[in-house]
Formats: structure tokens, C-alpha cells, sequence
């Protein structure tokens, strides 16, 4: 359970790394906007 849910993490962040670039120049910029858009996402609301 424990390497599935790492699994995840790392396809999470390593997915977001590559969109960063193309939604903002920086790239922090580009993380809040990423992590935004998951908040308010339907899919994270249980």
C-alpha cells in the first residue's frame, strides 16, 4: 500500500514539474496555479 501511495506522490509531482513551465515563467508561480486549480477541483472533493 505504502509504494502504491509513493507511486502516486511521484507521478504527481513529477507531472506538475513539467506543466509548470508551460503555465507560468516561474515556476513557483506555476505550482500555486497547479495546486489551485487542484483545490478546487471536483475530483478532490469527497
Amino acid at each position: 500500500m505504502k509504494k502504491i501511495q509513493e507511486e502516486k506522490i511521484y507521478y504527481l509531482v513529477a507531472s506538475t514539474t513539467l506543466l509548470t513551465s508551460l503555465i507560468e515563467d516561474d515556476i513557483i508561480l506555476g505550482y500555486e496555479c497547479i495546486l489551485g486549480q487542484l483545490e478546487n477541483s471536483k475530483l478532490t472533493q469527497s
